[in-house]
């Protein structure tokens, strides 16, 4: 099911562009077009990107170049699904290995992607000026924390559902299951969301911070936000144990009343680093903000 998710989009598209092709010579000749059109939107994207920005082309967009090609490779490969089974004997393993292969296969197309954002954002940082462009800086890490809330958040939901709908599928073949069964089922969904829930809460008051610091780095909302991303971050410190202290103290209890217990410790050092970091930083502006106001004082 994950590696769905990875290649639905190519999935989709590879299929609107084999029954457009199937459908007679006007529908074939747009979804070459389409062909064309979707494969080239990385290398045409990088270059309306550069020509906004009126920067020159360096070696790391020969990445959008490889992008593209690839694409061209990618998107023949769904619209012919059966070019994933070459190489592979049995009809039935091809079966088996189809969301494997193409999961695989997208995978493949997201790392190249991946790499030319990163690589150029290296190269952004490095750049002098930006030294100076305070709010560049903010804004980009605030986009960054944007993003690591939306794709941790929808993480946390899939994986939690997809144990959720296995935990239920497990019970329903399961002729001595009751309902005690399965309101654990819900509980263990609840308390895996509960400390990624906290943990979200953090990175995202990470992100308020910064909007302080961008306003006034030496405020004293800054130094409130400060604090209180610190006290979230200690609260995602505490709801990660005690989740998994009530999930397993909870199996002990009633152990002879379920079908199956499943005794597990999920003590992630995520939020434990995160707190000692956002404790470190509360520290930090709080005391360079008191210095800056004894700076203002004297002068």
């Amino acid at each position: 099911m994950g590696l769905f998710i990875l290649y639905l989009p190519f999935e989709v598209l590879g299929q609107l562009l084999r029954s457009l092709s199937l459908s007679g010579s006007l529908g074939n000749a747009v979804a070459w077009g389409l062909y064309v059109v979707f494969s080239l939107l990385p290398l045409g994207w990088g270059a309306l990107w550069l020509n906004r920005k009126k920067e020159p082309w360096r070696a790391i967009e020969l990445l959008l170049v490889l992008v593209s090609i690839y694409s061209f490779y990618l998107f023949y490969q769904f619209i012919n699904p059966q070019l994933f089974y070459q190489g592979i004997a049995a009809v039935g393993e091809a079966a088996d290995l189809e969301p494997m292969l193409k999961g695989f296969a997208a995978m493949l197309w997201y790392v190249f992607l991946g790499s030319y954002i990163l690589l150029r954002l290296t190269r952004q940082m490095k750049q002098e000026a930006v030294s100076e462009r305070k709010g560049y800086l903010y804004g980009s890490l605030s986009k960054l924390l944007f993003f690591s809330v939306m794709f941790y958040g929808a993480s946390a939901l899939y994986g939690a559902g997809i144990q959720m709908v296995e935990g239920v599928q497990a019970l329903g073949e399961n002729a001595g299951a009751r309902g005690f069964d399965y309101l654990f089922i819900g509980l263990r969904f609840l308390l895996m969301l509960l400390p990624k829930g906290c943990l979200l809460g953090t990175l995202w008051q990470g992100r308020n911070l910064l909007k302080k610091m961008e306003e006034g780095p030496y405020g004293a909302k800054t130094v409130e936000a400060a604090r209180k991303l610190a006290i979230m971050a200690v609260g995602a410190v505490k709801a990660c144990v005690y989740s998994a202290l009530l999930w397993n103290g909870s199996l002990f209890l009633f152990r002879t009343e379920l079908v199956s217990v499943d005794y597990s410790l999920h003590l992630s050092l995520q939020p434990l680093l995160l707190a000692f970091a956002a404790l470190i930083l509360a520290r930090y502006v709080e005391e360079a903000g008191e210095l800056y106001q004894e700076h203002e004082m004297i002068i």
